[in-house]
């Protein structure tokens, strides 16, 4: 909140679905209030920590004298926040006024399934009254100026691979079995996954 405040003219609201979740909500107005808005989604929880794994305390930011973050959930997702908040500050500092309002929902509860939080958002009469028309959701971190859009992420594919072959003996390898067969798909699915990026 101290963030979005620091840079003037967002809204802020928390919204709690689930005792002890609570969501925050960051909205930048846009002119237009009619037009579908954009959401900009992150999250702020993160996963469990070893301490003993860590050079610096995993949940007590550090900034290391090169500029250096280190924290845990500082790559997931902490760091995408802060490029959305950051991205509106340079743009309110030119002068620009968004068209269609911006909102950051920053969830509770992602690394856990987001049933208490996220989920019970998008169902909410708060979620509604965004009305919504684009959204982008976390991202990874990028030690450069480039950055990946992903149009979707995980999605499952369920594949049945029938491999034929020579059946063969444990003490006997065989040309031509059906364990061939299967490590030339996969060796075809691994191509078409780095194809991917």
């Amino acid at each position: 909140i101290s963030q979005a405040n620091s840079i003037g003219g967002i809204l802020h609201k928390t919204l709690e679905f689930s005792p002890g979740k609570p969501l925050l909500l960051l909205t930048w107005p846009g002119s237009d209030s009619s037009r579908p808005s954009i959401l900009l989604n992150s999250h702020l929880d993160s996963v469990p920590a070893e301490p003993s794994k860590w050079l610096h305390p995993p949940f007590s930011a550090t900034r290391t004298s090169d500029g250096d973050i280190f924290a845990r959930g500082a790559q997931d997702d902490k760091c995408i926040a802060m490029q959305y908040l950051e991205a509106i500050r340079n743009l309110r500092s030119n002068g620009f006024v968004p068209v269609r309002s911006v909102h950051i929902s920053l969830v509770p509860d992602e690394e856990i399934g987001g049933f208490s939080g996220a989920a019970k958002f998008v169902e909410s009469k708060e979620f509604e009254e965004l009305n919504v028309g684009f959204a982008l959701d976390e991202g990874q971190a990028s030690p450069g100026d480039e950055f990946r859009v992903f149009y979707s992420d995980r999605i499952p594919w369920n594949l049945k691979i029938k491999a034929i072959g020579r059946p063969g003996h444990g003490s006997t390898l065989y040309d031509g079995s059906a364990m061939e067969s299967l490590m030339k798909s996969v060796e075809i699915v691994s191509r078409f996954r780095e194809s991917q990026f």
